[in-house]
C-alpha cells in the first residue's frame, strides 16, 4: 500500500469520526424544529419549521449513507419522501401529521440500533489505481544463460520495471508461490529441455502472464507454446519495446498521467469523504463545497471528470452543468451528478442539459470508483485521438504548446518554477538512410516510452516534429531538470535497436529553458531551441541549457 492510499484511508477514518460528530448535532436540529412545528398554532408559523425539516431530512439522507449509517439515511430518506408533499399541498392532515411523527421518530432511533459500517465507506485495495514503479510487482525474467539474462533486464529496466533473474525454471516456480510477479519473460529451450519455458505457463494456468522468446520459428514450437497458455511468443532478434509493449499491454501499467477528478458538494464533510475514495484509487482530486468557485477550478485544475451534487444551494447541479457547457473547452468533460435523488424521471431531466450520468447516494466505494474512472477513462481515450500523436502516443505538436501556455499562465498566478526542455535524436538522417525507416520509428517509439516511463507522472510530453520532443515540467528549476534529462540522455544511449546492419544505439541532445514572465509564449520554446543549438555544436550527446545569445552557425548542425 503506498504513501497515498494510507494518506486516503487515514483521512477517510477521520471524516467518519467527524461526521459521527455532525450527524449527532444534525438530529438535534431535527428534534428541535419538529417539537416547534408540533407547537405552532398556525400552518403560517409551521411552514418555516416544515421546510427545515424537509432541508435537513435531504442533507441526512444524502451524507449518512456514504459514512456507514445506512439504516439513518434510509430514515432520513422516507422522511423527506413524507415531507415533500405536505410543503407542496394545500394543508397538514392529522393523519399525515400522525405518520410524520413516526417517521421522525425512526430517524432520531435509528443511530442506537445501527450498526457502525465504518469500514464499509473503505475502498478496496483492488482498486487502488496507478502505483511507482519501485511499489508495482518485480518482473521475473528466467534464462538458463546469466549473461543474456543480465543483458535483457538491463534493457527492461529502464522503462520502470523491477527486474528479477532465474536460471531455470523451477527457481521461478518456487518464487511465484512466494511472491507473484507482474509478468514473466522467459525463454524457449532449456538445458533440462528444448521446450522448457513452456511449463511456466501450464503450471501457472492462466494466472500471470507469460511471454516466451525464442530463435524458433518453426511449427511445431509455435503449436506448443499455444498449447501451453503462453500470453504471447516473440521470434528473436527482438526489439526491446516489443517486449516492454506486451508488457505494458499484459500488465495494465504502462505509466500516464492520474486521472484528475473535480469533487463538487455543498456538503464539506461529503465532498471531502468522496474525494478520499478516489485518491485511494490513485486519483488525482480537487474538492468544493462553494458553486461560484467551479469556473476557477475548471481552469487551474484541468479536471478529466466533475463529480457534482444535484442538489445545492443557490444554485442546483442541472444549472452548474449549463454553465459549464456554455464554455467550448469543456465540452467534452464529462459531467456525473451524485444525488440522494432516486426518482427515474428527475435523473433523467438531470442529464439533458449536458451531464453525463447519475449516480446515487450511498454509493458504494468500488462503485463510485468505477463509474468514475470508466467514464474519464474513456473521455480521455476520446480526447487523445484528437491530441496525440499517431506514432507515439505523445501530445502532437499543437497541445503540447498548448499545455506549455496552460502552465505558464498557471505559474504567472501561483510563482514557482517552470522548465521546459527540447530533445532531438543525433543524427537521425543517417539512421533513417543506413538501418531503415522501419528501424526509424523503432528509435523514435523507443524514446517516447522512456520518456514517459522516467519522468513524473506532473510532467508533460509531446512529439514536437520529426524526431524531436518537447517537455514541459512544472515545479522544477533548471538544475533539477538537468539532472532528469541527463539521465534520461545516459539511459537511452545504452538501449539496443535493431535494423539493417544489425545492432545500433543512438544519442540524443537537449536544450533547456526556464520561464521568464516577461518572454512569455513562445519566449520559452525559442531559448530551449537556443540551448539544444548549442549542445549540438558543443558535439551532441549532451544537455545543455541556453546562453544569453548564440553566436553559433548553422553549420553545427
Amino acid at each position: 500500500m503506498n504513501s497515498t492510499m494510507i494518506s486516503a484511508l487515514n483521512d477517510l477514518s477521520d471524516l467518519v469520526t467527524e461526521y459521527r460528530v455532525m450527524l449527532g448535532e444534525l438530529l438535534d436540529d431535527v428534534a428541535n424544529h419538529w417539537k416547534r412545528f408540533e407547537n405552532s398554532a398556525t400552518a403560517h408559523e409551521a411552514t418555516p419549521h416544515l421546510d427545515a425539516l424537509t432541508h435537513l431530512a435531504h442533507r441526512i439522507a444524502g451524507s449518512a449513507g456514504s459514512f456507514g449509517f445506512e439504516l439513518v439515511s434510509d430514515a432520513a430518506l422516507r422522511l423527506e419522501r413524507q415531507l415533500r408533499p405536505m410543503i407542496e399541498g394545500p394543508g397538514h392532515s392529522d393523519a399525515g401529521k400522525a405518520e410524520l411523527a413516526g417517521l421522525i421518530i425512526a430517524l432520531l432511533e435509528a443511530p442506537q440500533t445501527a450498526h457502525d459500517h465504518a469500514d464499509a465507506i473503505l475502498p478496496s485495495q483492488s482498486h487502488s489505481g496507478t502505483l511507482t514503479a519501485s511499489a508495482r510487482k518485480p518482473l521475473f525474467i528466467v534464462d538458463p544463460h546469466c549473461e543474456r539474462a543480465l543483458q535483457t533486464a538491463s534493457q527492461i529496466a529502464p522503462f520502470g520495471y523491477e527486474t528479477r533473474l532465474f536460471h531455470t525454471v523451477e527457481e521461478a516456480l518456487l518464487a511465484v508461490s512466494e511472491a507473484l510477479p507482474c509478468a514473466i519473460v522467459t525463454e524457449l529451450e532449456f538445458p533440462s529441455g528444448l521446450l522448457d519455458g513452456t511449463k511456466l505457463a501450464s503450471r501457472l494456468a492462466g494466472t500471470i502472464p507469460v511471454i516466451i522468446m525464442s530463435e524458433r520459428t518453426d511449427f511445431a514450437a509455435r503449436l506448443a507454446v499455444a498449447r501451453s497458455g503462453c500470453t504471447a511468443y516473440l521470434p528473436k532478434p527482438i526489439e526491446t519495446l516489443d517486449v516492454v509493449n506486451w508488457i505494458d499491454e499484459l500488465t495494465g501499467l504502462k505509466p500516464g498521467p492520474d486521472l484528475r477528478v473535480l469533487v463538487l458538494d455543498d456538503d464539506r464533510l461529503v465532498a471531502e469523504h468522496h474525494g478520499a475514495i478516489l485518491r485511494a484509487a490513485g486519483m488525482k482530486v480537487e474538492v468544493l463545497a462553494e458553486p461560484t468557485a467551479l469556473l476557477q477550478a475548471l481552469d487551474h485544475f484541468a479536471p478529466d471528470l466533475v463529480l457534482m451534487d444535484m442538489y445545492m444551494p443557490g444554485c442546483t447541479g442541472i444549472e452548474m452543468a449549463r454553465i459549464v457547457r456554455q464554455n467550448r473547452q469543456y465540452l467534452g468533460m464529462p459531467i456525473v451528478f451524485l444525488s440522494v435523488e432516486s426518482d427515474l424521471s428527475r435523473q433523467f431531466a438531470a442529464l439533458s442539459p449536458g451531464a453525463d450520468d447519475f449516480l446515487t447516494k450511498p454509493i458504494r466505494p468500488e462503485h463510485l470508483v468505477q463509474s468514475v474512472r470508466a467514464r474519464a477513462v474513456r473521455a480521455r481515450n476520446l480526447g487523445q485521438v484528437m491530441e496525440t500523436d499517431s506514432l507515439t502516443g505523445l501530445l502532437n505538436h499543437a497541445h503540447i504548446k498548448n499545455r506549455l501556455w496552460f502552465e505558464q499562465s498557471r505559474v504567472e498566478r501561483t510563482p514557482s518554477p517552470l522548465a521546459f526542455a527540447l530533445v532531438d535524436l543525433d543524427h537521425f538522417k543517417q539512421v533513417n538512410d543506413r538501418q531503415g525507416h522501419l528501424a526509424g520509428d523503432q528509435v523514435i517509439r523507443s524514446l517516447a516510452r522512456l520518456l514517459s516511463s522516467r519522468l513524473r507522472r506532473t510532467d508533460i510530453v509531446g512529439r514536437y516534429g520529426g524526431e524531436e520532443f518537447a517537455i514541459v515540467l512544472p515545479d522544477t528549476d533548471l538544475t533539477e531538470a538537468r539532472t532528469v534529462l541527463d539521465d534520461i540522455r545516459s539511459t537511452f544511449k545504452r538501449i539496443r535497436h535493431h535494423g539493417n546492419d544489425g545492432e545500433f544505439h543512438v544519442t540524443l541532445s537537449c536544450g533547456l529553458a526556464l520561464f521568464d514572465a516577461t518572454m512569455p509564449g513562445d519566449g520559452q520554446i525559442l531559448t530551449a531551441d537556443e540551448a539544444l543549438y548549442r549542445a549540438k555544436a558543443l558535439g551532441r550527446d549532451r544537455v545543455e541549457t541556453a546562453v544569453q545569445k548564440s553566436t553559433l552557425d548553422e553549420s553545427a548542425f
